[in-house]
């Protein structure tokens, strides 16, 4: 019932996981590549289904977990959080932003194969659900206000993503190899054997996070208060 909950309920919020078909782990595991999968816990008798395991591809081991919180940082790096909720604070008061659409596109920089440059450029559109602000919220101004927020949110959550791959886990379960053997096959065919294992390129890679929000529409369920 509870891995049924996970192909059911992935496209609801940003904080799980998406299934991963065993199709999807035999091709991960013959390529050698290194992947996540969804992650259900169980504590006090609760079953709780939110954050990721991270898979390195050498050794097919278990590296760690992501927590909720860095699930939804590389659900957004992946583009596979059309669906999700963004919670912040503005001056002290609630905001949640719905995802209506999310696009990730990826550039880099393989001049120097040993320090490759990245640029992921998330691109978000959606609602104000629900909101708990002072003055006006349909002002241009408050609104523009919200979309700033939103795109500091973004960044937080996806550079703790990646500081916690490069770093802790020294893992690319983004698939930044991948994009690399699809658009820089010649610099990928250098680099793979020392991509996140022995030498590890991977966290030494500069990656840089560019994120872009609109808000498309104002709730109904909005609270103001002067």
């Amino acid at each position: 019932m509870y891995f049924e909950s996970v192909a059911n309920n992935s496209m609801k919020s940003s904080r799980i996981f998406p299934p991963t078909n065993i199709g999807e782990v035999q091709s991960y595991m013959i390529s050698k590549q290194s992947f996540s999968l969804p992650r259900i816990t169980k504590t006090d008798g609760e079953v709780t289904v939110a954050g990721a395991a991270v898979i390195n591809g050498e050794h097919m081991q278990l590296q760690g977990y992501l927590n909720a919180d860095e699930t939804s940082g590389l659900n957004l790096i992946k583009g596979k959080a059309p669906d999700g909720v963004l919670e912040f604070k503005m001056g002290g008061d609630f905001v949640a932003y719905e995802i209506k659409s999310s696009k990730s596109t990826i550039r880099a920089d393989v001049s120097d194969p040993k320090r490759i440059q990245f640029s992921i450029h998330i691109e978000m559109e959606g609602n104000v659900g629900e909101a708990q602000l002072s003055g006006n919220v349909m002002d241009t101004n408050q609104i523009a206000e919200i979309e700033q927020k939103t795109e500091e949110e973004l960044s937080r959550l996806t550079t703790a993503t990646i500081n916690k791959l490069q770093r802790e886990y020294k893992t690319d379960a983004i698939g930044l190899g991948v994009f690399l053997n699809q658009e820089h096959h010649a610099v990928w065919e250098q680099v793979k054997d020392v991509w996140d294992r022995e030498a590890n390129y991977f966290s030494r890679c500069e990656i840089n996070i560019e994120t872009k929000a609109k808000v498309i529409l104002i709730g109904s369920a909005v609270e103001t208060r002067s």
